[in-house]
């Protein structure tokens, strides 16, 4: 029992670092698209800043009309945007799924920050959803690590509204 457990986990490792290792750190395909009009952020307190978050739009060839939006993680300190970005955006890709990957501004003391990129990500990808071959009704948010807990904030947030939408 012991050895099978090493043999799966070797072959674990060693088809994630493959996997790893073979994705291309950018996209040349993808598009960037400004996050925020006039390059200005809001931080939430009623000013903004100068950071540029921005969306990189990666189109499969052959679309099936869903579209992921992807918050890399990076442990606060910087977003991985080669492995857990453009990479997933990839292999969305490969299943016909729109992969689009925030470059979310980090926190900095401001934790609400990266959520106003996210809500935006996902206003962004909804009003441009025809000319980026997307339906509207299935647009979804992931994340990884850091990137993972925001994905999941702007999930409850999506879940909240959709429930607030049908008791009115």
């Amino acid at each position: 029992m012991k050895h099978l457990r090493s043999t799966v986990l070797q072959a674990v490792l060693v088809g994630c670092l493959s996997t790893f290792f073979n994705m291309p750190a950018v996209a040349a395909e993808a598009e960037k698209v400004d996050l925020w009009e006039l390059g200005k952020a809001p931080d939430g307190e009623r000013s903004f800043t100068e950071e540029k978050p921005f969306l990189l739009l990666h189109r499969p060839e052959q679309p099936n009309g869903a579209a992921m939006v992807i918050c890399p993680g990076g442990g606060y300190g910087g977003l991985v945007m080669g492995a857990e970005g453009n990479g997933i955006a990839e292999w969305l890709n490969k299943h016909g799924i729109t992969g689009i990957v925030l470059k979310y501004r980090l926190p900095k003391g401001r934790s609400h920050v990266p959520l106003l990129d996210a809500q935006r990500a996902i206003r962004l990808v909804r009003a441009n959803a025809k000319e980026w071959g997307c339906d509207p009704g299935k647009i979804g948010i992931i994340g990884f690590s850091a990137g993972g807990i925001w994905h999941r904030l702007q999930r409850r947030i999506l879940i909240w509204g959709r429930e607030k939408r049908q008791i009115r």
